[in-house]
């Protein structure tokens, strides 16, 4: 998601609870598809000191629904991170980079 901020991308990420795709494209720095569209990610960051956002990949991972996640997080000890929809992510990532935004507080839970 970071590389669709620069330029455009096409992803897929596979669910790790039931192994379904989610499917992703970034266009001209915005959210073009995405199937599902309510698909989940739950994202570590790791802060450094140049103010770059970097990303620890063995801890982030997109959920194709809500159950999945619940599931992935009810046996997960690894790093807190971020859980939000891609959609919600993806915007709090533009507005961040146009707005010199702090980084977000983690949540351990869904929002609703």
């Amino acid at each position: 998601m970071l590389n669709g901020l620069e330029g455009n991308l096409e992803g897929e990420a596979q669910c790790p609870i039931c192994q379904n795709r989610t499917q992703l494209v970034i266009a001209n720095v915005k959210i073009d598809s995405l199937d599902p569209q309510d698909a989940i990610i739950h994202v570590v960051e790791m802060p450094t000191k140049s103010g770059r956002i970097w990303i620890e990949c063995e801890s982030t991972h997109i959920f194709d629904r809500k159950e999945c996640i619940q599931k992935w997080i009810a046996g997960y000890s690894g790093k807190k991170g971020l859980v939000a929809s891609v959609e919600d992510y993806h915007n709090r990532l533009t507005a961040r980079r146009s707005n010199r935004e702090k980084a977000p507080q983690y949540m351990p839970k869904l929002t609703r």
